[in-house]
């Protein structure tokens, strides 16, 4: 199986396509990168790993609340200059046909979704297993690469649509990547997928922010440390880029 990345706004090598209607309320807003929290520290040394491990389909970001993940994946489609397409999973997408709207509506934004598949999860009587395989027939149209953002993924709890993802992101053509943001370890495969050179993870150790990026972060609300202080504050808080505030 080839490497995995999403996409952004516009369908590759086509026309934009026209932003459909979605079935379910709130599925809008899942399908785009939060705004930037203001003062947010660009991480650049974990933007370069980032950038060094395009060739991995998966890319894995686990740790609890407060260490950026969201922040660090806006950061990365700001600077990639392949597309990304963003899906940010909730408690609704337990539901498999949500969760397959979501998947429809954000493929649909880097490639030709038929509109009749967007229908159809609208229907009464609806078949997901007709509609991913449809999903699924639509990716051998991808040619150019692109990134798919699935954030939240401990989100999910439903078996069943725990495997579709597992198989979309399987399905993806090669030179396309998944970057996968989780509070937990997540259920997906990365293991496997690991051992097999094709994830990439990136955990507390590597998200904790180092001294120069706290700095920069308290700067930016107009507090400035002392080396020694500011050692001491990034060791005691772990370098959760949002635990100074919280004290």
């Amino acid at each position: 199986m080839g490497p995995f990345l999403l996409a952004h706004p516009q369908p590759v090598g086509a026309d934009p396509a026209v932003p459909s209607e979605p079935p379910f309320p709130g599925v809008a807003s899942k399908l785009s990168a939060p705004l930037p929290r203001p003062g947010s520290v660009v991480r650049t040394a974990l933007l370069e790993r980032l950038a060094a491990q395009g060739v991995a389909p998966v890319a894995a970001l686990v740790a609890p609340a407060g260490y950026g993940k969201t922040t660090l994946l806006s950061q990365w489609e700001e600077r990639d200059p392949r597309h990304f397409t963003w899906l940010t999973l909730d408690d609704s997408d337990n539901d498999p046909t949500v969760l397959l709207t979501g998947l429809a509506l954000a493929l649909q934004r880097v490639l030709p979704v038929d509109e009749d598949v967007i229908a159809t999860l609208a229907a009464p009587r609806r078949s997901g297993a007709g509609v991913l395989f449809r999903l699924l027939s639509a990716l051998d149209e991808l040619t150019d690469p692109a990134v798919l953002v699935l954030d939240d993924v401990h989100r999910v709890h439903n078996v069943e649509c725990r495997d579709m993802l597992t198989l979309v992101i399987e399905q993806l053509p090669q030179g396309w990547q998944v970057a996968v943001g989780s509070r937990e370890d997540p259920w997906l495969p990365v293991a496997r997928w690991r051992v097999e050179g094709r994830a990439s993870e990136f955990g507390l150790v590597d998200l904790a922010m180092d001294d120069e990026e706290a700095d920069a972060l308290l700067r930016s609300t107009d507090v400035a440390l002392r080396s020694v202080e500011l050692a001491r504050l990034t060791r005691r808080v772990s370098g959760v880029p949002t635990a100074p505030a919280a004290q």
